[in-house]
């Protein structure tokens, strides 16, 4: 088996599964309770927070704990108060992301999709006049595209979100422990323990200082009310472990994913890259010609995973990301994601090239006969 679908998720890590392992075996009491069990808890708790801001420098109490980059996404957009009455982000996003925003324009808010320019960048000058004229906005933005891997200048961003007093929501789940960020301008940041090689049902959200956030459910005190009920320290430890992997190797990683993906790239041909300035980690390439699910089944059936996008849409029909770039339909329709990890090699890389040219070797007959 190969697996070539890293943005979708990651293999744990066995410094995240032990440390999951030694706190529910040794440390699986209620970090809440009064006892010894509870304060062991809690220090093991305080300990993987601390971590966890001391990698975005950020303060501990200003991480809330949750079950994935999903909720925290939710919770940046549902939290924000009353007087938040405008939202900008754009389609490009992931699903989290869209579908709050289309819930609250549907609940009466105002709502702003900002344009995209065809390399996958955001139209900064569209982009400045929105924040302009909606002074105060809340504004979202996914530092590393999940589909194409395109990543968004945040600091720029950043900046413009600031002169216009727009609150700035990141959505960092493919950037986190891959690509360093500093949070200056940034407000609320989203991470995810899954896609670096952390626990599932395990994420964070970033909440700066002095930015309110209004709890979606309630009931006890954990987390300072934002998002009660009893924390798993475990996936806390996992999470914190697995984080500290990626960041102390962040450079290596990097170029052991480049070295992968050219290796990749190098082989398919004439196959159309899209995207620009692009993570090492994600390739979205379109195979003219051929649908992406073609290019898809062939590789599973070779024991090579990839995907035709992100997987909470892969069992949705769906004109693709691409299309929001301004990209044809031939290469919206044909393209294929392909995300890579430290774990990978070379020859996977050379293997998935070499089913690739078959396949589309193979449809070419076809299609000339």
């Amino acid at each position: 088996m190969i697996y070539f679908d890293n943005a979708a998720t990651t293999k744990p890590s066995r410094e995240a599964i032990e440390a999951s392992s030694a706190a529910n075996e040794s440390v699986y009491g209620n970090p809440s309770s009064a006892h010894v069990l509870g304060a062991e808890a809690e220090a093991l708790l305080k300990k993987s927070l601390a971590a966890l801001g001391g990698f975005l420098d950020v303060s501990p109490d200003e991480i809330i704990l949750t079950s994935g980059g999903t909720e925290s996404n939710n919770m940046a957009f549902f939290g924000r108060n009353a007087k938040q009455t405008t939202f900008v982000t754009n389609y490009a996003e992931h699903a989290s992301v869209v579908a709050p925003a289309e819930r609250l324009r549907n609940d009466g808010y105002a709502v702003i999709f900002s344009s995209l320019l065809r390399n996958g960048a955001l139209d900064m000058d569209a982009l400045e006049k929105i924040l302009r004229e909606s002074r105060g906005a809340f504004l979202s933005v996914m530092h590393v595209n999940n589909e194409t891997g395109v990543i968004q200048d945040m600091d720029e961003i950043g900046r413009l979100a600031k002169r216009y007093d727009a609150v700035f929501h990141v959505d960092g789940t493919q950037g986190f422990g891959k690509h360093r960020l500093s949070l200056r301008h940034v407000d609320l940041y989203t991470f995810s323990a899954h896609k670096i090689h952390g626990l599932k049902g395990m994420g964070a959200l970033f909440i700066k200082k002095g930015e309110h956030s209004r709890p979606m459910f309630y009931g006890g005190h954990q987390q300072g009310g934002v998002r009660p009920g009893t924390e798993n320290v475990a996936g806390a430890a996992a999470f914190a472990a697995a984080a500290a992997k990626a960041f102390a190797n962040m450079r290596e990683n990097a170029l052991r994913v480049t070295s992968v993906k050219d290796a990749l790239l190098q082989r398919i041909g004439d196959a159309v890259v899209n995207g620009e300035n692009v993570s090492p980690y994600i390739a979205n390439v379109s195979f003219v010609g051929a649908k992406a699910e073609t290019i898809v089944n062939a590789l599973k059936d070779k024991g090579i995973c990839v995907s035709a996008g992100a997987a909470c849409n892969a069992k949705k029909a769906k004109a693709g990301i691409l299309s929001h770039y301004g990209a044809p339909d031939n290469i919206a329709e044909s393209a294929v994601r392909i995300s890579f990890s430290p774990q990978n090699t070379t020859d996977e890389a050379e293997r998935c090239a070499e089913v690739i040219l078959e396949t589309m070797g193979l449809l070419r007959k076809f299609q000339r006969n």
